[in-house]
C-alpha cells in the first residue's frame, strides 16, 4: 500500500552516491563514532519527495557527518497531516554537539528558503 511506498522512498534516498561524496570519510581508528538522531515531522501537504530532497542536500553539506555508516532517514510515524521521521547520521563523538546544531540549523534554513515547514521533536 501507500505506506510501504513511502518507506522505500525515505530509506533509499539517503544512500545515493552524491549524498556521501561530500561527507567526511569513514571514521579513522582515532575517532569515536556517535549516532545522532533528529526526530522531526514533515507536513504531507508539501509532498514527501521535496522534503526528502531538502534533507538529503542539508545532510550532504555537513562536514561533520561521516559517510560510513551512511546517513539514513527512517519513518517513525504517520498521521493524516504529517510524516514522522528520524534523520540518523554518524559523526565523531567530540563533534556531536556542533554537528547536531549545524545540521538542525541547515535543515531549518533549507526548509525556510523553500517556504516549507519542518518541525523537530
Amino acid at each position: 500500500g501507500g505506506r510501504s511506498r513511502l518507506f522505500r522512498m525515505a530509506t533509499h534516498l539517503p544512500h545515493s552516491r552524491d549524498m556521501t561524496d561530500n561527507l567526511a570519510p569513514a571514521a579513522p581508528e582515532t575517532l569515536t563514532p556517535r549516532l545522532l538522531e533528529l526526530p522531526c515531522h514533515l507536513p504531507l501537504r508539501h509532498g514527501l519527495q521535496r522534503g526528502l530532497e531538502l534533507i538529503h542536500r542539508a545532510v550532504a553539506r555537513q562536514p561533520g557527518v561521516l559517510s560510513v555508516p551512511a546517513p539514513a532517514v527512517e519513518i517513525t510515524g504517520n498521521d493524516p497531516e504529517a510524516l514522522g521521521i528520524a534523520i540518523r547520521v554518524w559523526c565523531d563523538d567530540s563533534a556531536a554537539r556542533t554537528t547536531r546544531v549545524d545540521l538542525r540549523t541547515a535543515l531549518e534554513g533549507a526548509f525556510q528558503r523553500h517556504h516549507l515547514d519542518i518541525s523537530f521533536d
